[in-house]
């Protein structure tokens, strides 16, 4: 988790959960809000799943849709295997 943010306790045990169960490759640097966003709502579902709005949960299935997090969504997900380093690549 990016340093310098304010997450709660819960929130932050998501964030790694999330990080950790991501389809590989699909979330990068620039997903951080995205993350940061996901993981409060599934604190937010967790500490009390009756009272959460729908609109709230609806966003909470989109983003992770987005992520890949379901089998239809996974289905569409592409990404590249990783770049091999070779002799000749910089270290920056």
């Amino acid at each position: 988790m990016p340093g310098g943010w304010n997450l709660a306790e819960d929130e932050s045990k998501c964030w790694r959960e999330l990080i950790s169960k991501a389809p590989y490759g699909v979330i990068g640097d620039c997903d951080a809000w995205e993350v940061e966003i996901a993981s409060c709502l599934m604190a937010e579902y967790r500490r009390s799943r009756l009272d959460m709005p729908a609109a709230r949960l609806n966003l909470l299935h989109s983003i992770m849709g987005r992520f890949g997090f379901t089998p239809a969504d996974r289905s569409r997900i592409s990404v590249p295997p990783p770049k091999e380093k070779n002799k000749f690549d910089d270290d920056w």
